[in-house]
């Protein structure tokens, strides 16, 4: 199994310092939103010469690197014409929707060469702005890819139901999420946000990626995420969308991928920046990997999400971003605590409907303010 493959469905343990340091992803995400306006505005400008700029910027043309016909012809037309959301071009609606991007990190070559990038800026402590800036204008590219491919394929938007994720992480990390998980519900959060993650719906196509990371390190433990992946209710989308008619609500955050994939039989779902709220820690009953016990974390995210150019942005305050933030935690909150229901956590759900209350007060408050000035 290539390394790349690894960390696309299974994270290191290296990889994790960026999950639990809330002052660390607070300010990598004022980077990001600084990033993405400057990545949209500088493509509206001239989106073909800084196609061309990041392409020199991830291949650097000093180290050689041997690609097969198929990777090349890929990167070539990835980077050779202009990339575009479908909406900007009605009267074009197929160009641009060949999805190379999305295969691209499938192939392990491609991963290496691109997405690597991602992966260690998105989670290292204290990037640098041009990094930053690097790392968000290649995740355009994804977020491109997929909404075209979710905008034109009824068959992939709104997915729902469970994915899986493995890990191979060290005892003083599993001891991290424990720690996280006597939170108090609600605030259980962990994510790497605008970083993509790989799953799957098959469980027992993670476990080689499990075992291969403990193969490397026998003190490393296998932990497995299951993903609960919810959507935004009707009402809470219709609300939304009442305050701001022309700020386009997609699922991109969980994408079915597994026909754009260089590797199709690991019937992957793309998850792209996902936040996650941890609702319990428990033991797998039978599953075992190199012999240990496997921790399975059980965790929430949602799939909805505004990244399109036609959301309002804003480098201070933003509205917007708070009301469909409110809404989706107060959506997140009632399906923790349905599945906290379905665990036998009694003690955990009331306080999840608790938080999910207050969210719709925050988002009522917001209405009044988008709606009325109040």
């Amino acid at each position: 199994m290539d390394a790349e493959r690894a960390k696309r469905f299974g994270d290191s343990d290296a990889s994790l310092v960026a999950y639990f340091s809330n002052d660390h992803a607070k300010q990598r995400m004022d980077l990001v939103r600084e990033s993405i306006i400057e990545v949209r505005a500088g493509w509206r400008q001239d989106g073909l010469t800084n196609l061309q700029r990041l392409k020199a910027e991830l291949f650097d043309p000093h180290v050689s690197r041997v690609f097969d016909r198929e990777l090349s012809d890929r990167v070539n037309r990835v980077f050779s014409r202009e990339r575009d959301w479908c909406d900007h071009h009605p009267e074009d609606f197929k160009a641009g929707l060949d999805a190379d991007v999305v295969w691209l990190y499938t192939h392990d070559e491609g991963y290496n060469a691109m997405f690597e990038a991602v992966y260690r800026i998105f989670r290292a402590k204290g990037p640098l702005p041009q990094a930053v800036r690097t790392a968000t204008a290649l995740v355009e590219l994804v977020n491109i890819d997929l909404y075209n491919h979710w905008k034109t394929n009824p068959a992939v938007r709104d997915y729902r139901g469970t994915v899986y994720r493995g890990m191979s992480i060290s005892p003083e990390n599993l001891q991290s999420f424990r720690d996280l998980a006597q939170q108090l519900p609600g605030k259980r959060a962990f994510a790497v946000p605008l970083a993509l993650n790989s799953s799957s719906t098959r469980l027992e196509a993670t476990i080689p990626f499990m075992e291969r990371g403990m193969a490397s390190n026998p003190s490393l433990v296998p932990v497995l995420q299951r993903i609960h992946v919810h959507g935004l209710s009707p009402v809470a989308l219709e609300t939304y969308q009442a305050c701001y008619p022309g700020s386009v609500v997609s699922t991109i955050c969980a994408t079915p991928i597994g026909h754009l994939s260089r590797f199709p039989s690991e019937a992957e779902v793309l998850l792209r920046g996902p936040f996650f709220e941890l609702v319990v820690i428990t033991e797998h009953l039978t599953l075992r990997v190199s012999a240990k016990p496997v921790h399975v974390l059980e965790v929430v995210m949602m799939n909805s999400n505004r990244d399109h150019p036609s959301a309002p942005q804003t480098r201070a305050f933003n509205p917007a971003r708070q009301l469909f933030n409110s809404l989706v935690s107060a959506d997140k909150l009632e399906a923790c605590a349905v599945l906290a229901d379905e665990l036998g956590l009694s003690g955990d759900s009331p306080l999840y409907r608790t938080g999910s209350t207050d969210a719709k007060e925050v988002a009522l408050a917001a209405v009044k303010q988008a709606l009325f000035g109040q």
